[in-house]
């Protein structure tokens, strides 16, 4: 048995992608430290990195992580913007090495069996004996995927939610499933639309599934083949609403397996457009659930609630007409990358830049996080052209997407992509 167990700070740094003008006058002019514990687990199937904070509460949850078969994901553990959301919401990460592939071939079962084992070991080794009852979110990319597909179909009662990029419906048995446990569990799928292996599969069969009862929503990542993008942006989000509205407030992980709540179909929110070819709207249209008749709702991706659903609306569309400036950088390298900025302190203000490469007219610019407006743009006098800046001046400590929403003339209106920010106290 080989695992170890040292405490840990991390110091987090301003990103980089800010504009000139949000370095001179926001966020990290004071350091932030994170703390928490690391656990090595090498005895197993797979290979696991944990990272628990540091924290007199109880763990109750733990969020997983997995690359294709052959890779070594653990270092998801170490890094900052995760932990930080980790801490805000007391939970546990842990990263795993696939590169033992033959495991992700030996069945659900094998696969589970595993992870409990690993459970097990960090429970006792960083003498937090509530991680073996602790509940469960996992995502992975490509195989990675479909080891989250594994873990949900083997353990409903614990699974939170669970996501998957450049997967394909036909790598999970759990799509068949009668079981209510698996169908109440929030699924996200992200897939790029050049992706050969599985596009075809998800853009065309998503309403099936759906109509099976399944609580699951596509986003496409365009242009991309298979490669994972940024995908855990749209993963930081479905992540944080699941635990918020799954997890039992009244539920101690000392004492009994988790306690999920379900969240009856009705009551989430249902976005447009499932096939790949409706995707060139400026703004996809969002509805809660309760909106529609039964019988149209499996035309929709499926949502927990308003904030995920907007922050799926403005992820959503083909087109880049608008985008975030400030906190961002509009460049392919941000966007085609799969880190997540750094955190901001709620200590500062956060400066907020949006700029219209070709959405004309526009009238009025209103900046969000999630389903919060939390500030109406002013043109930009001096820098670029077709500009809207404003302040968020008391950040709210969570997990967050800020985008900013254009509208023309017409009443047309058109978001940015979301950008993911964790905030801290």
């Amino acid at each position: 048995m080989k695992f170890r167990l040292f405490p840990f700070v991390f110091v987090l740094l301003l990103s980089s992608c800010r504009s000139p003008k949000a370095l001179q006058t926001s966020t990290h002019e004071k350091q932030q430290a994170l703390q928490g514990d690391y656990v090595e687990i090498r005895d197993l199937e797979l290979g696991y990195r944990a990272w628990i904070p540091k924290s007199s509460e109880p763990i109750r949850a733990v969020i997983i992580a997995s690359m294709g078969a052959n890779w070594d994901y653990r270092h998801f553990a170490e890094r900052p913007a995760w932990q930080a959301a980790a801490q805000h919401w007391q939970v546990a990460l842990i990263g795993t090495d696939n590169r033992k592939g033959a495991l992700l071939k030996k069945g659900n079962a094998a696969v589970a069996a595993d992870l409990l084992a690993a459970l097990d070991q960090l429970a006792e080794q960083s003498q937090r004996p509530e991680l073996k009852h602790a509940a469960l979110c996992s995502f992975g990319f490509s195989r990675g995927g479909g080891y989250s597909f594994s873990l949900a179909e083997q353990l409903p009662d614990r699974m939170i939610a669970l996501g998957a990029g450049g997967t394909s419906p036909n790598w999970a048995p759990l799509f068949k499933s009668e079981d209510s446990r698996v169908k109440a569990i929030p699924m996200l799928i992200v897939q790029g639309d050049e992706d050969a292996l599985a596009k075809d599969a998800w853009f065309h069969e998503i309403d099936t599934i759906r109509a099976r009862g399944f609580r699951i929503a596509l986003a496409g990542q365009w242009g991309l083949s298979h490669f994972e993008g940024n995908y855990e942006n749209l993963m930081l989000f479905h992540v944080d609403s699941a635990l918020k509205a799954r997890l039992d407030p009244s539920w101690n992980p000392l004492e009994t397996d988790p306690i999920l709540r379900e969240i009856p179909l009705a009551a989430g929110w249902l976005g447009m457009l499932t096939g790949a070819e409706k995707w060139s709207t400026w703004q996809p249209e969002i509805h809660p659930a309760r909106d529609l008749a039964e019988e149209e709702r499996a035309a929709y991706s499926w949502f927990i609630d308003e904030s995920f659903a907007k922050a799926w609306q403005s992820y959503a569309p083909r087109q880049n007409a608008v985008m975030l400036r400030s906190p961002y950088c509009d460049s392919v390298d941000y966007i085609a990358s799969r880190e997540l900025p750094a955190p901001h302190s709620s200590s500062h203000f956060l400066h907020l830049e949006a700029r219209s490469y070709w959405f004309k007219n526009v009238k009025q610019v209103r900046f969000y996080a999630g389903s919060l407006c939390i500030a109406t743009g002013s043109a930009v006098e001096a820098g670029e052209p077709d500009s809207w800046e404003a302040n968020w001046k008391q950040p709210t400590p969570g997990v967050h997407a800020i985008y900013a929403v254009f509208e023309n003339e017409r009443g047309e209106r058109c978001p940015t992509k979301p950008f993911p920010l964790v905030v801290t106290p």
